[in-house]
C-alpha cells in the first residue's frame, strides 16, 4: 500500500512537471505567433500556478531566494494599488500590473516543479525563429513594415525579438561551451533569425541597449569563442545586415531628420512628441514629487502647462509619458519609481550574485541561467526608456513570467550544484 502511494506521488509529481515545462516551453515559442499568442501559455501557468497552491505554498517557506523575487514582484503591484487608493481612481488601474501577482504565484509551481532546461533553451530559439519567419513575410511578401499590421504592436513585438534573440544567443554560448554542436547551432539560428525580426521591424527603442548587451553576452564567454567560432558569427551578422540595409537605413534617417525638425520647432514628429511628453511628465514631477498626480490627473497638468506654453498640444493625444521611469514619477512619485526600481534592480541584484557563484563554482549551467536573467531585466529596462513598456499586457507577461522562470531554474541549479558538492565529498 505504502509502495503504491509512493509511486502514486511520483506519477503526480512527474505529470506536473511534464505540464510546466510544456507551457514554459510554449511560452517562449508562441510569443509572436499571434498579435495575442504571448498570453496564453503565460495565464495558462497561473491559473495552474493557483491550483496547485495547496502544493506549493511552503515552498515560500523554505527558499529565501524565491521570497526575494516574489517582494520584488510585489513592489510594483503594490505602488499601483496606493495610487488608486490616494488618487480614488478605478480598479482597471491595477488589471495590467496585477499579472506580477500571478507571476509570483507561478514562481512557486516553477520552483516546486522546475521545467527541463533543454526545453526552454530551445523554446526560446524556436520563437525566435518563428518571429524571423513571419517578419520575413511582412516585409517581402506583403511588402510592408514588419508586425505593422494584422493587430501586432510593432513596438512591442520588436522588443520581444530582440529580447528573444539576446536569450538564443546566451543559450549559443551555453551550449558552445558544454560542446553540444546541434543544440547550439540551433540557438544561433534562432539569434539571427530574431535580430532581423527586430531590424525588420524598425522598432528603435529595441535597438537602444541590444548591441552593448550582446557584446556583454559574448565577453562573458569569450574564452570559449575559437576564432573560427567567431569569424563564421561576424559574417552571419555582416550578412543579416546587408539583407536589412534599405530598411534599417530608412529608420536610421527618420530619427534624424525628426531631429533636425525638433530644432526648427516642428515639434510634431515621433521623436519630437516624445521629447515633449518627457518635458512635460518631468515638469509634472516638479509640482507632485513624492505622490503624482495620478493617471487621471496628468490631462489636467499637460492643459496647464500648453497655457503656460511649456510644452506643444500634440502631446495631449497621448495618454503615457512614452517612457517606464517618468510616466510612474509623473503618476506615482518618487514611490512609483522607488517601486519599479525594486522589481528591476533586486532581481537584477540577485542574478548577478549567481552570475558570479556560477563562475566561481565553474557551473556552466548556473552561468548561463543568471547571466539570462541578467540581460532580460537589462533588455526591459532598455525598453522602458521610449515606451511603456509594462503597462502593456505583453510587456508585463514577458518580463514576469519570463522572470519567474529564470528565477526558478537558476534557484534550482543552484541548489542542485550545493547538493552535488555534498555528496562528492
Amino acid at each position: 500500500m505504502c509502495f503504491s502511494s509512493v509511486r502514486s506521488v511520483a506519477r503526480h509529481n512527474a505529470m506536473l512537471r511534464g505540464s510546466v515545462t510544456l507551457l514554459s516551453a510554449l511560452f517562449f515559442a508562441t510569443l509572436t505567433v499571434t498579435p495575442n499568442s504571448y498570453s496564453f501559455a503565460a495565464l495558462t501557468l497561473g491559473v495552474l500556478s493557483l491550483v496547485t497552491l495547496p502544493l506549493t505554498w511552503r515552498v515560500w517557506n523554505t527558499s529565501k531566494d524565491v521570497r526575494l523575487i516574489t517582494i520584488a514582484l510585489c513592489a510594483y503591484f503594490v505602488a499601483y494599488f496606493l495610487e488608486m487608493l490616494i488618487h480614488s481612481e478605478s480598479f482597471s488601474i491595477i488589471d495590467i500590473p496585477s499579472r506580477v501577482l500571478l507571476a509570483a504565484l507561478t514562481l512557486g509551481l516553477l520552483y516546486r516543479y522546475p521545467p527541463k532546461l533543454s526545453w526552454v533553451t530551445l523554446s526560446i530559439s524556436l520563437g525566435a525563429v518563428i518571429s524571423g519567419v513571419i517578419a520575413i513575410y511582412f516585409t517581402y511578401a506583403l511588402n510592408i513594415r514588419a508586425f505593422s499590421d494584422y493587430g501586432y504592436m510593432v513596438i512591442q513585438i520588436g522588443g520581444i525579438c530582440a529580447w528573444l534573440g539576446t536569450l538564443s544567443l546566451i543559450s549559443f554560448l551555453h551550449y558552445v561551451h558544454e560542446r553540444k554542436l546541434k543544440y547550439s547551432i540551433i540557438c544561433a539560428i534562432g539569434s539571427i533569425f530574431a535580430i532581423l525580426a527586430t531590424l525588420l521591424s524598425g522598432a528603435r527603442g529595441a535597438w537602444l541597449l541590444t548591441p552593448f548587451i550582446m557584446v556583454l553576452s559574448l565577453w562573458a564567454y569569450k574564452r570559449c569563442l575559437e576564432r573560427k567560432k567567431l569569424a563564421v558569427a561576424l559574417a552571419a551578422i555582416a550578412l543579416m545586415l546587408s539583407v536589412v540595409a534599405p530598411q534599417l537605413k530608412q529608420r536610421i534617417d527618420l530619427v534624424f531628420q525628426d531631429i533636425a525638425l525638433y530644432k526648427q520647432n516642428q515639434l510634431s514628429t515621433s521623436s519630437g512628441a516624445r521629447i515633449e511628453m518627457w518635458k512635460s511628465a518631468i515638469l509634472t514631477s516638479m509640482d507632485y514629487p513624492i505622490l503624482g498626480v495620478g493617471h487621471d490627473g496628468v490631462t489636467a497638468q499637460k492643459l496647464k502647462q500648453i497655457e503656460k506654453d511649456q510644452i506643444t498640444r500634440d502631446v495631449l493625444q497621448f495618454k503615457r509619458a512614452h517612457n517606464q521611469y517618468l510616466e510612474e514619477l509623473q503618476t506615482k512619485g518618487l514611490v512609483g519609481v522607488l517601486a519599479l526600481l525594486v522589481l528591476f534592480l533586486v532581481p537584477l541584484r540577485w542574478f548577478y550574485k549567481k552570475l558570479l557563484l556560477g563562475i566561481a563554482l565553474a557551473n556552466s549551467q548556473l552561468k548561463a541561467l543568471s547571466l539570462m536573467g541578467c540581460m532580460h531585466i537589462l533588455m526591459i529596462m532598455g525598453f522602458c526608456l521610449t515606451q511603456h513598456y509594462l503597462n502593456h499586457h505583453s510587456g508585463i507577461l514577458v518580463f514576469s513570467f519570463g522572470l519567474a522562470i529564470l528565477a526558478a531554474l537558476t534557484i534550482r541549479s543552484e541548489e542542485d550544484s550545493v547538493q552535488g558538492s555534498k555528496e562528492t565529498k
